[in-house]
């Protein structure tokens, strides 16, 4: 059986679909992941600042106490962003799209 010229048309655009979308939804991944490591990374610097300058230097008491009150700032920002959740939701939408693809690749073959 022989696919039509339209129906082989539909199905390329398909398949352009899914891909670009797969890759859009693993980008987004991506980002929510380095997002959440740059969060982290930041309440530990800002943590380790604040230690640093009360003990070595002679900061200002209320500067060492407004770095210090960072990182629960940070962790409370980060917690509510959800970006872990949003990473694996992500992941599992391009996995998904990625799936879809090879089915419909598939399911050409064997035509």
């Amino acid at each position: 059986m022989t696919i039509s010229p339209e129906v082989e048309h539909r199905i390329k655009d398909l398949d352009n679909e899914l891909s670009s979308d797969a890759k859009a939804a693993s980008g987004n991944a991506t980002s929510s992941y380095l997002w959440s490591q740059a969060l982290i990374l930041l309440a530990l610097l800002c943590s380790v600042g604040a230690a640093i300058s009360g003990i070595f230097f002679n900061v200002s008491p209320k500067i060492v106490g407004g770095i210090a009150a960072l990182p629960p700032i940070i962790a409370y920002v980060a917690g509510n962003l959800r970006l872990d959740i949003r990473q694996i939701w992500h992941y599992r939408k391009a996995n998904g799209l990625k799936s879809l693809r090879s089915r419909l690749q598939i399911g050409r073959a064997h035509v």
